[in-house]
């Protein structure tokens, strides 16, 4: 048919009115084509408006032009413009979808999806010509006239807007996203604007109803048929879509919400993690947005503050962030009612460590970028954060912290003396606490840099005013020391010694490697020196950069580095150097290494103490400065010059102090001055026997003293003597502590008699008396310093053992002390003798350095000081300390000690360094003199054969008697990981040792002084011992962990392996443990029986094996297995 013809037939049925009647030819003569489909559609369009309500079609066929309007919809051009309207408006006059959506749901409302998402996208391309207040008046009577499917209806009206997310979702802004989002925001509102009545009360109805699939869905069941899980999947994308199209309404016409935030409340509860995320952040925009009643409001935020516990780690982000932005102030908002800082440092409690970081991120924006004010509970729990387990958490806090103390130092409103003062000790605190290198740095470069004040590149440049700087750095300096306590002043100035040290160290390799770059060990020391100064993440990436930036260096660099930190430069020179040390560094690559370069060269820039601010704060702060500069010029040595007769003259009144900063500066005081008057002010020190003689004093008067004035020494030693023999409290003490120094500087002094009378008083007096009468500790340490002392000055090699020499006499009284104890029933004299008997252990750590005295203690002896040792937990401290010194050094059974003071949890990481950096230098003497080694050196030097010593004292001591399996196992486990840690040649060698003790009924316990009937159950500990051992290195050595829970195993097989042995295996049971009656059986039986029980058990383990090796038959095959038998049967 014609185009002509259907446009005729239409303009016919145009001017028919509703209600008349059509011509049945007409009818006839209208066909759907696709090229004449909008006017084909708009004539049956008309039929239905002219014969309503009766249409003259079948249901099938309108279902067909509801089709064909859902396909003009989508296929619309420009040029059918007047078309597309024409048929919104018959369809909206004759309310036509009311009918249609009786006879066809599903295609009706798609109708509604089609129209909606065309308007959105003409919208935006300016193109679709029907507005959204054109088929307002559609959708209104249909929810009006259709409350029953309210839900669908809604479901199509808002699918359109389920392409993305609402803008403050999205984290992405492109472009064509925002010109959508503007034309979807035109259509919301005006969609709800006029919403009211019934159709805004069942849109309400539809939309919330969707919340009710959420509860439906069980995130965790995974047993479900195809149809159900086809249904859950549809549920989550209803659900999905409602939650992208809430976003848009809160985004663009929130004012719709109002009144329904009961329902918010209840989707805060979706059990699904992503779309309950997108929630929160909806209830946390309406919050902003929305105009809500106070108590709803209270009510909303309520529900919103009990997600802070929620399981996702965004979503307790999220609320933390909200309540953040809704301040931080220490009282209960007018707002609301509820108190925010108690909910903001539970944030910063939080098990996740970026929602502690964000925290005091949001926290530092608020206080120090806008100026807000911050609750003192807040600031409180910021200053706690400094000890986080996180070092990223710890890293803002100590900036947080850092940024308060310089606001207080440069009297800023907001900022609290206590509050500066006790977080500046923490950080110093933190320093010796953490052990974390970065932190160090970061705690340094905070003092130095951000609150003292950085020294640029720009106040360099000038000298006046880099000069005028380091006056203002030392106002700001002494405002400092005044927050610090007097330990952690001290923990301050020796940290600052050290990196003086550490700087006049590199530049002092730096001239050796320009003198020799080809020797690879000087360039390696060099790299881990300035890896060191300023660490990156890894140890490795900072020793990349440190590679990178030596090959970047001029000659010169080291040299001027060298001479910057020469204590005798002056401050022109000074000021030269660091002008010019800059662009000796040449960095071809930006980024992390320029970072790197930058932080080396503003350590050796910015220091916390320097000469020119010392010397400016004595002539102005002089009485201040008096309280420090004890402390300060002995750490930080480059302060005395120039300085010292200056610093001296400041103690005039204190001569303890004055004799201090002597000693200290003696290398800087002129040698004119140094005369007669100074040596008698000292000597007149040391008559005033009230008080302690101080090492620094005694040290003075050896370097003042000339050989000649010897009879000083006899002066001083007779006067003392009589003290230490006849008085008794600090005077006794005092004599006792001068005796130790001149033994000290002059050693032929401890051959005199009264040396003998002393070291007798000590053994029958001085220490049993500290059993009776509690002393103070430094009284204890005089005496043990003494002891040590006069041992070390008498420690030569013991000719034999008939020897009964005084220091043999000495040492055999601290044996005894220690490891046999007194018959002391009272309480005090107990805790007052194992105090004394831990101070004396300490004594012989010292002494066995020396060959004499390790020869005088027997292995027996050996293993008892050692059971003593795991005993005195307050000790472990001093004990590594001494063992870090010397370990590397001591016979190899002295090498269990780091993993006996391992059972103390505080001791555990100390002890693994000493343990390790002792078994690393071992290791390196062996290779250096792997030439000369016999099998009989090699036993003594190789770190590996300690093993041998950690299991005869584990199989000595009463850990296997008491059943402590898994403490053996942690102990084998600790020494092996150390031993083996990087080196795994180590492993051959551990385990023939393991074999060896195995296989021998000696074990190396000769003298041990032990009974043979004694011996012969001590080797059987021993061998279970060693089965331990034999499955920790099996377990290590397959680069696993090995488990206490396996040493239940152990014992079963250590059982076995002895039964042969022993036919009195309780023997090595541990008290209390019964061997089950199958096991007892075998024990006991005879031979044969024992035989047969034998064979009966391998045959039972050959049946468990075969039936094992069998393939299990399905249940199938079992069922036509059981059918054949019963035909077979009955034929």
């Amino acid at each position: 048919m014609s185009e002509n013809v259907i446009h005729i037939i239409l303009q016919k049925l145009r001017s028919t009115p509703q209600g008349d009647i059509i011509d049945g030819n007409d009818l006839k003569k209208i066909k759907t084509s696709q090229e004449e489909i909008f006017e084909t559609t708009l004539c049956h369009l008309n039929v239905l408006r002219i014969s309503a309500p009766n249409p003259p079609y079948s249901n099938e066929e309108i279902e067909v032009v509801m089709e064909k309007v859902n396909e003009c919809i989508q296929e619309y051009t420009k040029e059918k413009k007047s078309e597309m309207i024409e048929m919104i408006e018959i369809i909206e006059s004759t309310k036509m979808m009311l009918l249609l959506i009786d006879i066809n749901k599903q295609k009706t409302l798609r109708i509604v999806e089609s129209l909606i998402e065309k308007i959105i996208k003409g919208t935006a391309k300016n193109e679709f010509p029907v507005k959204y207040e054109m088929v307002k008046k559609i959708i209104e009577d249909l929810l009006t006239e259709c409350p029953e499917e309210s839900r669908e209806i809604v479901k199509s009206i808002i699918r359109p807007f389920n392409e993305n997310d609402a803008p403050f979702l999205e984290e992405k802004k492109i472009t064509q996203y925002l010109k959508k989002s503007k034309m979807e925001k035109e259509v919301i509102e005006e969609m709800f604007e006029g919403m009211m009545g019934e159709s805004n009360k069942n849109f309400k109805n539809g939309f919330w109803s969707l919340i009710e699939e959420a509860k439906e869905i069980n995130e965790e069941d995974e047993a479900m048929s195809e149809d159900e899980e086809l249904e859950d999947r549809k549920k989550k994308e209803d659900i999905k879509m409602f939650i992208r199209v809430l976003g848009k309404i809160v985004s663009y016409y929130p004012k719709w919400i109002e009144g329904d935030e009961n329902y918010l409340e209840r989707i805060l509860l979706i059990p699904m993690e992503e779309e309950r995320i997108q929630v929160v952040k909806i209830v946390v925009e309406y919050l902003k947005k929305g105009v809500i009643e106070k108590t709803k409001k209270n009510e909303l935020i309520g529900c919103l503050l009990e997600r802070r516990k929620d399981k996702s780690v965004s979503i307790r982000s999220i609320v933390g962030k909200y309540m953040m932005e809704r301040g931080g102030k220490n009282e209960e908002s007018e707002e609301d009612g509820i108190e925010i800082s108690d909910l903001i440092i539970e944030k910063m409690n939080d098990i996740e460590e970026s929602i502690r970081r964000e925290t005091i991120e949001e926290i530092y924006k608020q206080r120090f970028e806008e100026g807000k004010e911050i609750g003192k509970k807040i600031i409180k729990e910021i200053k706690e954060r400094m000890k986080d387990r996180k070092e990223t958490v710890r890293a803002i806090a100590q900036t947080f912290c850092g940024e308060y103390i310089r606001e207080y130092i440069e009297q800023k409103s907001g900022s609290n003396k206590d509050f500066s003062s006790q977080m500046i000790n923490e950080m110093i605190e933190n320093m010796e606490n953490i052990k974390n290198e970065e932190d160090n740095i970061r705690i340094y470069q905070i003092i130095s840099q951000n609150i003292l004040g950085n020294i640029t590149l720009t106040m360099v440049n000038s000298k006046s005013k880099l000069k005028e700087t380091i006056k203002e750095r030392a106002e700001r300096l002494i405002k400092l020391f005044g927050l610090l306590d007097e330990e952690n002043f001290k923990k301050m100035m020796k940290k600052e010694g050290v990196n003086e040290t550490e700087k006049k160290e590199l530049g002092k390799k730096l001239e050796e490697y320009e003198n020799s770059r080809e020797e690879g060990r000087i360039k390696e020391v060099v790299v881990n020196i300035l890896s060191k100064m300023y660490p990156m993440p890894t140890i490795e990436t900072s020793k990349k950069y440190a590679r990178e930036m030596l090959e970047g260096m001029s000659g010169k660099f080291g040299r001027m580095l060298r001479d910057m930190e020469e204590d005798e430069t002056s401050f022109s020179e000074y000021w030269k150097k660091a002008k010019r040390i800059d662009g000796e560094v040449e960095i071809k690559k930006k980024g992390k290494i320029e970072e790197f370069v930058n932080g080396i060269l503003e350590k050796i820039r910015n220091k916390i103490v320097q000469k020119e601010m010392i010397k400016y704060l004595i002539k102005t702060h002089e009485e201040e400065m008096k309280e420090y500069m004890e402390i300060i010029s002995k750490y930080c040595k480059e302060v005395n010059y120039g300085n010292i007769m200056r610093i001296i003259k400041m103690y005039e009144d204190d001569i303890e102090k004055k004799v201090n900063v002597m000693k200290e500066g003696y290398l800087y005081i002129e040698k004119e001055e140094k005369n007669e008057e100074m040596k008698e002010e000292i000597k007149a020190y040391l008559k005033m026997k009230e008080y302690t003689i101080s090492k620094g004093c005694m040290k003075l008067l050896h370097l003042l003293w000339n050989d000649q004035e010897e009879g000083y020494y006899d002066m001083l030693f007779e006067e003392n003597i009589k003290n230490v023999l006849k008085k008794k409290g600090k005077k006794a003490m005092n004599g006792l502590l001068i005796v130790t120094k001149i033994i000290k500087y002059k050693k032929e002094y401890n051959r005199k008699k009264e040396i003998t009378e002393i070291n007798e008083r000590i053994k029958s007096e001085i220490i049993p008396g500290m059993i009776i009468e509690k002393e103070p500790p430094e009284h204890i340490i005089i005496v043990m310093k003494y002891i040590v002392k006069y041992l070390q000055s008498k420690g030569k090699i013991v000719e034999s053992d008939n020897d009964e020499s005084e220091e043999k006499e000495m040492m055999k009284f601290i044996k005894d002390f220690i490891i046999h104890k007194t018959d002391n029933d009272t309480i005090e004299f107990r805790k007052n003798e194992e105090e004394v008997r831990g101070y004396l252990i300490g004594v012989v750590l010292k002494l066995v350095e020396m060959r004499k005295y390790d020869s005088l203690i027997n292995q027996r002896e050996f293993y008892s000081i050692c059971e003593e040792i795991s005993k005195k937990e307050t000790f472990c401290g001093e004990y590594l300390e001494i063992l870090n010194k010397c370990l590397k050094q001591l016979p190899l059974r002295y090498f269990i000690i780091p993993t006996i003071l391992s059972k103390n949890n505080k001791a555990i990481r100390m002890s693994k360094i000493v343990l390790l950096r002792s078994i690393l230098i071992r290791r390196e003497i062996y290779k250096k003199n792997i030439k000369d080694m016999t099998q009989e050196k090699t036993c003594i030097v190789l770190p590996e054969y300690c093993v041998q010593h950690l299991i005869h004292f584990l199989g000595y001591g009463e850990m296997v008697e008491n059943g402590e399996y898994d403490e053996i196992s942690r102990m084998l486990t600790f020494m092996i990981e150390s031993l083996v840690e990087g080196n795994n040649e180590g492993i051959p060698i551990i385990q023939n040792e393991i074999n060896l003790i195995k296989l021998s009924n000696d074990n190396l316990n000769n003298n041990l002084g032990i009974t043979e009937i004694n011996q012969e159950r001590l080797n059987e500990k021993i061998h279970g011992v060693a089965l331990i051992g034999g499955m920790v290195i099996d377990e290590v050595s397959r680069g696993k962990k090995y488990s206490p829970n396996q040493t239940v195993g152990t014992i079963s097989k250590m059982l076995f392996e002895l039964r042969e042995k022993n036919e009195s295996i309780n023997s090595i049971l541990p008290y209390g443990y019964h061997l089950p009656k199958r096991a007892n059986a075998i024990m006991t039986v005879g031979e044969k029986k024992k035989k047969k029980e034998n064979q009966d058990i391998e045959k039972e383990v050959k049946q468990v094996k075969e039936q094992k090796e069998k393939k299990p038959r399905a249940k199938k095959q079992k069922k036509e297995v059981k059918e054949i038998k019963t035909v077979k049967e009955k034929f």
